[in-house]
């Protein structure tokens, strides 16, 4: 299951996926157009985008991509927040992914539940600079977007718990910079 329910605006012949307007998500890194929402484009201090965004109407719903319990839900980047959800699939693989860039007030999950596949999490957000002002991403358009990243190949995780542990020690804790 894909984490919004609707065709990214960056999708291959979308309004941001055009020759003209190429910030197209599922491009690989140095192909062609701008690699601002591809993983692993530069960002500041050397640092590399950890996701690939999904640029969508603002309030989009975003949902689980598998079941999972919720391990963090905290503030990310430019007033908006970030919930991760350490999932295991029907299979038994397990990853944790990170959805970030939602609307705060729109959460609808906390630390410690339980989520199912499809459930609604949150809303996308609206990137904001601390004046309250909006953050242009494309030309003079303020993007909402869906940052998604997937951490895979993870230790044997006895329980959701133990996977915030793990998590805080990775590049998308708390301290991270933005993307």
């Amino acid at each position: 299951i894909f984490p919004i329910q609707t065709r990214p605006l960056n999708d291959e012949g979308g309004i941001y996926g055009t020759q003209s307007c190429d910030y197209t998500w599922t491009k690989q890194l140095h192909s062609g157009g701008h690699d601002q929402a591809r993983f692993g484009a530069n960002r500041a201090g050397g640092r590399k985008h950890a996701a690939r965004d999904l640029y969508v109407k603002a309030a989009t719903p975003i949902v689980s991509i598998a079941p999972g319990i919720v391990i963090k839900c905290e503030f990310f980047y430019c007033d908006t927040w970030q919930i991760s959800i350490h999932h295991k699939t029907f299979d038994g693989r397990e990853f944790i992914a990170l959805y970030g860039e939602v609307k705060q007030s729109s959460i609808t999950v906390k630390v410690g539940d339980t989520v199912s596949q499809g459930q609604i999490l949150a809303l996308s957000g609206t990137l904001l600079k601390p004046n309250g002002t909006p953050l242009h991403v494309v030309g003079s358009q303020n993007v909402s977007m869906l940052h998604f990243e997937c951490i895979f190949g993870l230790p044997r995780i006895r329980c959701s718990f133990e996977a915030e542990r793990i998590l805080d020690g990775c590049a998308i804790s708390a301290t991270r910079g933005p993307d």
